[in-house]
């Protein structure tokens, strides 16, 4: 869900893969260090979000000291998506005053690119739906009927070559 109000931080959902290296500077700093001194909001949701990259959210969110409300994703999204998030995130990332702190590896969540291939190719197929099959028979079907093509063509050359030679058998 994305929820640029006031009264939230970071329910952003990035639309680019993950970057190869995570982006530590003083907004991924300030935001570790809001996210560890945040609170449990006392409620949770039905279940988790999963970013682009395959990096999946816990099942509630945080209540920051400045009363922001964010997800556990936040942390991740500003290392991990820098370009998707909003200039208005940004500069709410740059009002927290928690200080500082590195991230840890749980706080920037590495994408998981075995699932971040699987939705980009999700992507793919929703807005080519006629350019690839979407369902694993369909798959089936194309590799088959691949297979079928080339044997067609190899015999094919190879009655041609048989015709050749036997044409120049004939010729001697």
């Amino acid at each position: 869900m994305i929820d640029l109000s006031n009264g939230v931080l970071l329910f952003i959902e990035p639309s680019s893969p993950a970057s190869d290296k995570p982006v530590i500077d003083s907004l991924t700093r300030k935001m570790a260090a809001s996210l560890r001194t945040a609170r449990d909001p006392g409620y949770t949701s039905y279940g988790v979000h999963d970013c682009v990259c395959g990096a999946s959210s816990t099942s509630h969110d945080f209540i920051l000291s400045t009363g922001l409300t964010t997800n556990s994703l936040c942390v991740h999204y500003l290392a991990h998506h820098r370009d998707d998030v909003p200039s208005g995130e940004l500069h709410k990332v740059a009002q927290l005053d928690d200080g500082e702190t590195t991230p840890t590896d749980e706080e920037l969540m590495p994408p998981n690119y075995e699932l971040q291939e699987l939705k980009m190719l999700e992507q793919h197929r929703r807005e080519f739906p006629d350019c690839q099959p979407s369902t694993d028979d369909e798959v089936a079907l194309v590799v088959e009927s691949r297979k079928a093509w080339w044997l067609k063509a190899v015999l094919a050359m190879a009655l041609v070559l048989l015709a050749a030679v036997t044409f120049n058998l004939l010729d001697w």
